[in-house]
C-alpha cells in the first residue's frame, strides 16, 4: 500500500486529498479499512479488485465493529450513503522471476483511487492530517465480489480472507504530504524508531544526531539523490531508504532476519537493495569531496575516471589486483554484508567512503567523538589497495574502540575517550601486553582482540562491558600475561567503522553488481570454535552477565561454527525481558509493494 497526499484545488490547505494505490498477489480482492487508532470500533472500509474485464474497481463498504486481537468484527455492508471513492486505474501484473519493486513470481492486482480526507457521508471515517489512523486490511486470494445483474447489489464474500485462501492484518498510520516525508528529519527520526540507536542488534547509526549529519552531508554533496517517495525501492535514493525501514517496521515480530535485511537497506550502504554496494561506493567516489581528498590513494585515479567507468572496474577485478590476500575464501557470515567494515568487498569500502567526508561541522546533527573520520582515516580503507578490505585483515583497534564506545558509555563506559582505548589497545597488542590480535570469528577462549570485540559488539549490561576490556570467562586472559599498563604507546591500526552484531544467517553470494567474489580457501578464516563447544560458550556468557540478568536484555550469545565453510552465527537467549527495546509508532507504513504477511491478528 502507498499514497500521496495533496491539497484540493480552490478549497486551501486544510481540505485533503488522498491518493491510495493497493497491490497485493491475489486474483480476489483486497480491503482496506478506516477508524479509530484503538483499532476497536466501527471501520470504514474499501474494496478493491479488478473485474473481469480487466478494469479496477473499489466498493465503498462499512463494518459496524471490529477488535484487534481477536479479530472478531461486525457484517462487512455496502455503504448506503454516498460512493466516495473514486477509481483511478486498476490492472493485474503477471511476474516471472519478480521484481526490483519485491514482488515475487505470481500475479498480482492493484488498484488505485482518490478520496477525501473528510467527506459528506456520514459513513464514512474522517481522516485528520497528522493524526494517526487504524488500519485492518483483508485480502482474498481468488474470491471476487459478486455483482446482482437486477439490483446492481455488491456482495464480498468475507469467507474469502481466512487464511490460508486470504490473508488479514492492521497497521496505525499517519497520512503525510509526501515531500514532508522525503527529508532527513523524517528518515532519521524512523530510523530510530524502526532500527534504533547502537543498543539495538539492527541499528544503522549511534543516534538520529549521527544520522542526520549523514544524512544531511549526503545529499548536499550528491552522494544520495532525494528520489521518489512513489517510485523508488531500489536506486541509490533518500525515498528507497525510507521504503525500506518501513518495510522493516512491517516485518513480522519473529522475523529478525527479515528485519536485518530491510534496515541494512535502509542504512549508509543501502544494504545491496537501495543501489548495488558498487552504485554505493561509485557515488560517493562521484562527490567532489571525496574525490579531491582521496585521488592520490593507490588505485584510485582508476576508478575516479567517470561513474560508469568505476561500476565497470568495481564489478570487475580492480579490488583482486592489488593483492593475491584478496583470493581468500571467508567463512563469515559478516562477508559482504552492510555494516561489516572488513573483507574484500564493495560493501567494506563503501563504509570508509562514506566517512572521508569533513563531518567537523555539518548542517544538521552531529558525528559521535568515538567516530573517525575524514580523509586521513579513510581514504586508505576506501580505496581498491585498502589493508581493511582484505580477506586476509585481522581485527584492530580501530573497529574495535569504535565499538566499545558506541555500547558501553554513561556508569559502564571502559574508557573517558577514543584516543585512550588505542593507547590501551596498542600497548596491550605490544609484545608483553597479553592480548592477541586474534581473527574476526573469535567469540571465546582466548583473550585476543577479535573476542573482546564480539563482546563490545554485543555489551548490554555492566558485566558484559567490563569483560568487553578484561575478557571475563569468556575471553580469559592467559596467567602468564602481564596486565597492559594505560601509558600512551604506538596506535598501528586505521580506524573501521562499527558494525552491529552479526546476523544468523548464511552468507550472501556477491554479485557481478556487488563487487567481487572470493575464490581460494584460507586456514585464517575457520571459524574460532566448534558446534561442540556452543554450550561451553553459553555458560561462560551467562555467568558473565549473570549479575545483571534481571535489569539486562540480552542474555547470552553464542557463536556457532562448524569448521571450513562454516558461518559465524549469533543467538541471543532471552531472559526476562526482550532485547529489542519496545519502539514507538512511525508515522507512515509500506510504501514498497510486497507479498502480505501471513496473520498476525
Amino acid at each position: 500500500m502507498c499514497w500521496n497526499v495533496t491539497d484540493l484545488p480552490g478549497l486551501g490547505p486544510a481540505e485533503k486529498l488522498l491518493v491510495l494505490r493497493v497491490e497485493a498477489k491475489v486474483t480476489g480482492y483486497m480491503s482496506v479499512g478506516f477508524m479509530d487508532k484503538s483499532l476497536i470500533g466501527k471501520a470504514d472500509v474499501i474494496t478493491f479488485y479488478v473485474d473481469e474485464s480487466g478494469d479496477g474497481q473499489a466498493i465503498d463498504g462499512t463494518m459496524s465493529s471490529y477488535t484487534v486481537g481477536s479479530g472478531t468484527h461486525g457484517e462487512l455492508l455496502t455503504d448506503s450513503g454516498d460512493n466516495d471513492v473514486t477509481v483511478i486505474g486498476g490492472e493485474e501484473r503477471f511476474f516471472n522471476g519478480g521484481s526490483s519493486d519485491g514482488h515475487v513470481d505470481g500475479k498480482y492486482s492493484a488498484v488505485t483511487i482518490r478520496r477525501k480526507f473528510r467527506t459528506d457521508d456520514a459513513e464514512d471515517y474522517k481522516i485528520l492530517p497528522g493524526t494517526e489512523t487504524g488500519i485492518i486490511w483483508f485480502t482474498s486470494k481468488t474470491a471476487k465480489p459478486t455483482v446482482d445483474g437486477t439490483t446492481g447489489a455488491v456482495t464480498v464474500p468475507t469467507y474469502g480472507y481466512k487464511y490460508p485462501n486470504g490473508n488479514k492484518g492492521t497497521w496505525k498510520v499517519t497520512f503525510e504530504e509526501s515531500q514532508s516525508v522525503l527529508s532527513c528529519e523524517y528518515y532519521c527520526s524512523l530510523q530510530q524508531n524502526v532500527c534504533g540507536d547502537s543498543q539495538e542488534k539492527e541499528s544503522q547509526y549511534s543516534s538520529e544526531s549521527e544520522c542526520l549529519a549523514r544524512c544531511s552531508t549526503y545529499i548536499a554533496g550528491g552522494a544520495w539523490t532525494l528520489g521518489d517517495i512513489q517510485q523508488d525501492h531500489a536506486t541509490q535514493s533518500l525515498a528507497c531508504r525510507i521504503n525500506a525501514a518501513h518495510q522493516a517496521e512491517n516485518a513480522p515480530a519473529e522475523d529478525d532476519a527479515l528485519r536485518q535485511q530491510l534496515c541494512d537497506s535502509s542504512g549508509v550502504s543501502g544494504g545491496g537493495s537501495c543501489g548495488t554496494y558498487c552504485e554505493n561506493y561509485c557515488s560517493h567516489l562521484g562527490t567532489i569531496e571525496v574525490s579531491e581528498k582521496c585521488g592520490y590513494n593507490v588505485g584510485m585515479p582508476r576508478l575516479m575516471q567517470g561513474y560508469s567507468i568505476c561500476l565497470g572496474e568495481c564489478a570487475g577485478s580492480v579490488f583482486t589486483d592489488y593483492g593475491p590476500s584478496q583470493q581468500y575464501i571467508v567463512s563469515d557470515a559478516r562477508y559482504n554484508s552492510a555494516n561489516f567494515p572488513f573483507y574484500n568487498t564493495a560493501a567494506c569500502r563503501t563504509l570508509h567512503a562514506s566517512l572521508v567526508y569533513d563531518f567537523s561541522s555539518p548542517s544538521k546533527g552531529a558525528l559521535p567523538s568515538w567516530l573517525a573520520y575524514g580523509p586521513g582515516n579513510r581514504c586508505s580503507d576506501a580505496s581498491p589497495a585498502s589493508q581493511s578490505c582484505t580477506n586476509t585483515s585481522v581485527p584492530t583497534c580501530g573497529h574495535y574502540c569504535e565499538s566499545v564506545m558506541d555500547t558501553c558509555t554513561g556508569p559502564r563506559k571502559q574508557f573517558d575517550s577514543l584516543d585512550k582505548c588505542m593507547s590501551w589497545c596498542g600497548t596491550a597488542l605490544s609484545e608483553g601486553g597479553g592480548l592477541a590480535a586474534g581473527k574476526h570469528t573469535d567469540v571465546s577462549g582466548e583473550y585476543t582482540l577479535g573476542c573482546l570485540t564480539y563482546i563490545a559488539e554485543h555489551a548490554t549490561s555492566d558485566d558484559l562491558c567490563n569483560a568487553s576490556k578484561d575478557g571475563g570467562s569468556l575471553c580469559p586472559p592467559s596467567t602468564n600475561a602481564q596486565t597492559p599498563a594505560q601509558t600512551p604507546a604506538p596506535v598501528p591500526n586505521s580506524y573501521p567503522a562499527p558494525a552491529p552484531a552479526p546476523t544468523p544467517s548464511s552468507s550472501p553470494t556477491p554479485s557481478s553488481a556487488q563487487g567481487p567474489s572470493s575464490n581460494a580457501q584460507d586456514d585464517n578464516s575457520k571459524m574460532a570454535i566448534g558446534a561442540n563447544e556452543n554450550s561451553e560458550a553459553d555458560a561462560a556468557l551467562k555467568k558473565e552477565d549473570s549479575k545483571n540478568k534481571t535489569d539486562d536484555n540480552l542474555g547470552t550469545i553464542v557463536g556457532i561454527a562448524s569448521g571450513v565453510g562454516a558461518f559465524l552465527a549469533v543467538s541471543a537467549v532471552f531472559g526476562n525481558y526482550y532485547y529489542r527495546k519496545k519502539r514507538k509508532e512511525a508515522s507512515i507504513k509500506p510504501q514498497k509493494f510486497i507479498d502480505l504477511q501471513p496473520p498476525n491478528i
